[in-house]
């Protein structure tokens, strides 16, 4: 009699509770860096209800970013499966480098979004054997052809305010990055810490093509 009394309440809660009176769960898949957020009752984890939303993490999670101000230190794919204002709660950072101590710094969450579209020239290539005079053998010389054009996205990074779209979207995180920056951020969406992931680290050489010596010059 009891448990039928509790399943009755039950039913009563999910009928009339709405989906952030819920104890939100998480499960993290470490292969793909992806947390699944679930709803569920009182935060048991026998009554699971829907999907909230996934979360996939892009960039690695020790992630080497150039110093300077305003520089995207993750990115990752959010799957919102409801409309929620403001689903990123908190944001904590802690300083590797100093025994894991917590501090503060200003931080900018963006999506990515289509700002044009670019038109590509496609090619292809097409060798033909040349008779070559001075070696008296052929050679299969080959040229790059342009085929036709095709239309490319271009993307732009545009400020988050305070709500999602029920569709999948990719968000990035901006802030300062300075010289020896050893950073672990744990963020708290859709009220579960998410602990599993990640750091960015201050790399001075990240996107260098070539560097030289000029010590003999």
């Amino acid at each position: 009699m009891k448990k039928l009394i509790l399943l009755f309440v039950l039913i009563f809660l999910v009928g009339t509770i709405s989906a952030w009176d819920f104890d939100n769960i998480k499960d993290y898949d470490e292969e793909t860096k992806t947390i699944e957020i679930r709803n569920s009752v009182l935060g048991l984890e026998w009554f699971q209800l829907d999907t909230v939303a996934t979360i996939k993490l892009n960039t690695p999670l020790i992630y080497n970013v150039p110093r300077g101000n305003d520089r995207l230190v993750a990115e990752f794919i959010i799957n919102n499966l409801g409309e929620y204002d403001n689903p990123f709660n908190k944001l904590e950072f802690y300083n590797v480098k100093d025994n894991m101590n917590q501090f503060g710094r200003s931080y900018t969450y963006k999506y990515k979004t289509i700002s044009r579209y670019e038109t590509i020239t496609d090619y292809k290539e097409t060798c033909e054997e040349v008779y070559n005079d001075k070696n008296k053998t052929y050679e299969n010389i080959c040229i790059q052809v342009p085929t036709g054009t095709h239309q490319e996205p271009v993307y732009i990074w545009v400020e988050f305010v305070d709500k999602l779209p029920k569709e999948e979207i990719t968000i990035g995180i901006f802030t300062d990055v300075y010289a020896n920056d050893y950073v672990e951020w744990i963020p708290t969406f859709y009220g579960v810490e998410i602990e599993e992931w990640a750091a960015w680290t201050e790399g001075l050489n990240v996107g260098l093509i070539g560097a030289w010596s000029f010590k003999d010059v």
